[in-house]
């Protein structure tokens, strides 16, 4: 890594009073101290790729065009993390992390039987992974707990995605969304887009995996804004005027989708619901020593309407 360089010149006098330029430049450097992963590092890893193992189409059975839209928000699953009841007020690691999701999709899909639905939105609002890199810290370098190396935890988080996804397209064509969290900023694009590639060739799952960290949908008359939810308040207040604009005109409903907290929190501003949702995660040593432990462990799900907005909001409570 380099600490500073810098180039100078200037004139000295030979014998004889011949004028000479001289040059000189130095440059400090320090070993670095962690391997980075890059964007660009994750797009050669893609397209060295070994595709031959591609999962089989998923057929949808309660598909319905005039049906209702599925939103399902996966905030902060933070997988990878590892607590210990003794400091941290409860126990969580790589297994119960997998057993606490499955039973919130196995309990969305009970809710969605008999019912029909155009579309599933799985939006992952950022922090599915606890880590980012081999050091075990978030991609600012915060040291974390971490329950195994990088490369089984993402391991783990990809079987996850993909077999959750799998349950909820057998319901519905599925997109899932991914949005950038404080602790996963480039891992968290890289298992996105492994997730992605296992359902290439099927038409039914579709993916915006971009590292954009502002995205957002309309759907009928309903527009929703996602975002972690890691920045200032008056920020997040202006995002749907700033960021969406024009789909803004379209609708009648609007809300912003933020996790980061780890528990839900609304508010209303000119017209827009804003919306922190529910986590799964267990709360680290940190979390519970600045007394931040939310009490209710849930992932939240809206169910919409074109025409008449937000018509159910499921918790699947742990």
């Amino acid at each position: 890594d380099v600490v500073s360089y810098k180039s100078n010149f200037w004139q000295s006098q030979k014998k004889g009073g011949t004028t000479l330029l001289l040059y000189q430049s130095k440059i400090t450097v320090k070993p670095r101290t962690r391997n980075e992963i890059t964007f660009d590092d994750i797009d050669r890893y893609f397209e060295t790729k070994d595709y031959s193992k591609d999962k089989l189409p998923i057929e949808c059975l309660n598909y319905d065009a005039d049906g209702v839209t599925v939103e399902i928000d996966i905030a902060d699953a933070h997988t990878g993390l590892l607590a210990w009841r003794s400091d941290s007020g409860n126990d969580y690691d790589l297994k119960i992390a997998k057993k606490r999701f499955f039973e919130c999709i196995n309990d969305i899909r009970e809710r969605c039987a008999n019912r029909k639905i155009k579309k599933i939105i799985l939006v992952s609002l950022g922090d599915f992974l606890h880590i980012d890199n081999g050091e075990n810290s978030t991609t600012h370098g915060t040291r974390q707990d971490a329950d195994g190396r990088i490369g089984k935890i993402v391991e783990y988080a990809e079987d996850m995605l993909i077999d959750g996804i799998t349950i909820l397209g057998e319901i519905a064509p599925v997109e899932f969304i991914h949005i950038i969290g404080n602790h996963d900023e480039i891992t968290g694009v890289m298992l996105a887009r492994s997730v992605k590639n296992a359902f290439r060739n099927d038409s039914n799952v579709t993916f915006d995996v971009t590292p954009n960290p502002i995205k957002h949908r309309l759907f009928g008359k309903n527009l929703v804004l996602f975002h972690h939810g890691n920045l200032p308040k008056a920020n997040i207040d202006d995002l749907v005027y700033k960021h969406a604009r024009e789909d803004f005109g379209k609708s009648k409903y609007s809300e912003i989708h933020l996790g980061h907290i780890h528990t839900e929190l609304s508010r209303a501003k000119v017209g827009t619901t804003i919306r922190n949702v529910t986590a799964i995660t267990g709360a680290s040593y940190w979390e519970n020593s600045m007394g931040y432990k939310a009490p209710i462990k849930a992932v939240t799900t809206f169910v919409w309407d074109d025409e008449r907005g937000l018509r159910d909001i499921w918790y699947s409570n742990i």
